[in-house]
C-alpha cells in the first residue's frame, strides 16, 4: 500500500469511517465527539494562527502567500459548522479582514 494511503486509511480507521468514507459498524456513536474533538482542534489551530499574526502581516511571514489563501478558506468554510474568529483574536481578525478585501478573494 502506498504511504499515503496507508495513512489516509490509519486516520479513516480512527474517525470510525472507512478510507471510501463508509460509517465501520459501531462507529455511528462516536461520529458527535469526533466532531467535538475537531472543532476543538480547530479552534486552537485558531489561537496559534492569532498569535502567529501579532508577529507578521501574513501567516507565513512579510508576504501574501499560499498559506494566507488556505487558512482564508479553512476559516470560511469552518463558518458552515459554527466555526468563528473568538472576538478577542484582533490579529486573526485584522488578517482575516484585510485578506478578504484583496481582489482574488472576490471572485
Amino acid at each position: 500500500m502506498e504511504p499515503y494511503r496507508r495513512i489516509q486509511s490509519l486516520a479513516a480507521h480512527r474517525h470510525g469511517v472507512s478510507p471510501h468514507h463508509r460509517l465501520l459498524p459501531g462507529s455511528r456513536d462516536r461520529l458527535p465527539r469526533v466532531g467535538e474533538e475537531c472543532k476543538q482542534q480547530a479552534l486552537a489551530w485558531f489561537a496559534r494562527l492569532d498569535a502567529r499574526l501579532a508577529e507578521v502581516p501574513y501567516m507565513a511571514g512579510d508576504r501574501f502567500t499560499i498559506a494566507d489563501i488556505l487558512a482564508l478558506c479553512t476559516i470560511d468554510f469552518g463558518k458552515v459548522v459554527g466555526l468563528r474568529i473568538a472576538p478577542h483574536q484582533y490579529h486573526l481578525q485584522a488578517w482575516h479582514e484585510r485578506v478578504s478585501a484583496r481582489p482574488s478573494a472576490q471572485a
